[in-house]
């Protein structure tokens, strides 16, 4: 049996669109490309005025980021974590500091 165009506009309006991309796909590739793109930039924080952790959260979470990056110690976590691993140095010498706090140097390619 010959379809006519009638017959072939009802079922290609029946069959379902293509599938989309899922949204967690898209945030990966979003991820990979702000990774690729935005680097750290190294900035000293003095924390002669600083009391408490809590106060080094106000600065910001790229601000502590950028001022871990500078000391060489690891910049991941949430932002009390960053502030707290941030207030741990005050009036501490880095070779004092326990060395599970030092991010690893990167892996040459």
């Amino acid at each position: 049996m010959i379809a006519t165009k009638e017959e072939d506009l009802h079922q290609s309006e029946k069959s379902p669109p293509p599938p989309a991309k899922s949204s967690r796909e898209e945030k990966r590739k979003k991820k990979r490309k702000r990774g690729e793109t935005q680097a750290i930039e190294p900035v000293h924080l003095d924390l002669s005025d600083i009391e408490d952790a809590r106060q080094l959260e106000a600065v910001g979470r790229d601000c502590l980021k950028s001022a871990l990056v500078a000391l060489g110690l690891k910049c991941g976590g949430t932002s009390d974590q960053l502030a707290a691993r941030l207030f741990s140095t005050k009036n501490v010498p880095l070779d004092s500091l326990d060395q599970s706090l030092f991010a690893k140097p990167p892996r040459s390619k």
